[in-house]
């Protein structure tokens, strides 16, 4: 059993590790499928994105469309190579990597939960430098065909939507023993309004003033900024209360 933690922190990715407007399964679903995957991917797209960052769909709709993604990238073709390739040429959000070895330093146990696939996310850490400083990536995990580089199919067990984060960053914190009042997390959208455990130990990251209105009913405290300096400084306040 892991040591007891007197907190741990959860993060999103896209958004929040990532710049605003920069994500992994946009840059996948156009460069690491084949042109009629990209058309089905963004067909599901336009069909549910506006409605997850406003928090609106349902946890069935959630999941509907997560699996549907997953389900065009077994069917229709997805590249390992060349999406791990492709989310790594996307910027990493100033101060991130600063603020993970500060809570390595102070032996904060740090989890990934996201709404995305877990193996890409890994390549996007690791090409940051940063995956060595995250102990668990909680999202979508695929079947590889031993030693290749197309998709077989999807753990079902796996997947992260908006409406569960919190049930997995409950299951992150069990691993340390940290009660639910304990977890800090860092989001930038309605879809992060379960990320964590209380709502005042939740902050958000936001690109101006009206995407602060929108997310803040979600959240404990809201900055907007384009570094994660707020959420870094916000984060050490709580733990050092």
């Amino acid at each position: 059993m892991a040591p007891r933690c007197r907190h741990v922190v959860v993060l999103d990715c896209d958004g929040t590790l990532t710049p605003k407007g920069k994500a992994l399964l946009p840059v996948i679903d156009v460069r690491a499928v084949t042109p009629e995957a990209t058309a089905s991917l963004q067909a599901l797209r336009d069909k549910y994105l506006a409605r997850a960052l406003s928090g609106e769909l349902s946890p069935a709709q959630e999941r509907d469309w997560l699996a549907g993604c997953l389900e065009i990238y077994v069917r229709l073709g997805l590249n390992l190579a060349r999406g791990c390739s492709a989310v790594a040429e996307l910027p990493i959000r100033p101060g991130v990597r600063d603020c993970l070895r500060e809570l390595r330093r102070r032996h904060i146990p740090v989890a990934v939960v996201s709404y995305g696939v877990a193996e890409f996310i890994e390549a996007y850490l690791a090409r940051h430098r940063c995956l060595h400083l995250v102990r668990q990536i909680y999202a979508a995990r695929l079947f590889w065909h031993q030693g290749g580089e197309q998709p077989t199919g999807y753990d079902r067990r796996s997947l992260v939507v908006p409406s569960n984060k919190g049930w997995w960053s409950r299951r992150f914190a069990r691993l340390y023993r940290v009660p639910p009042s304990r977890i800090l997390a860092v989001g930038d959208s309605g879809s992060d309004r379960t990320l964590g455990g209380l709502r005042e130990n939740r902050f958000g990251l936001a690109k101006d003033e009206t995407e602060a209105g929108v997310i803040a009913p979600f959240m404990g405290e809201t900055a907007i900024d384009d570094s994660f300096d707020p959420a870094t400084e916000w984060l050490l306040k709580k733990i050092e209360t």
